[in-house]
């Protein structure tokens, strides 16, 4: 569902810029490319940093967010459950 509305986003973004600000087709492409700059800048400058690093520390970091979404609904089916005893 994030997908369709970065999508929905985006349109909206390039119709404002073409109504709205009278842009061209030239301003609507640097307003995608501009969309994608961030994740230059930034991958470039986080690579580099983890170049120097230990992988399995960073791994194992990197899917600590993913654990929340995935325990909380563990949790919530274990409560329901009858305990034994």
């Amino acid at each position: 569902m994030s997908g369709l509305g970065s999508y929905i986003t985006l349109f909206a973004l390039q119709v404002l810029v073409v109504l709205t600000l009278h842009g061209s087709a030239a301003d609507v492409s640097w307003l995608n490319a501009a969309r994608w700059l961030p994740y230059l800048v930034f991958g470039l400058v986080v690579g580099a940093i983890v170049d120097g690093r230990r992988r399995l520390p960073l791994m194992v970091a990197s899917h600590r967010p993913q654990l929340v979404p995935t325990r909380a609904p563990i949790e919530a089916l274990s409560r329901s459950l009858p305990r034994g005893g």
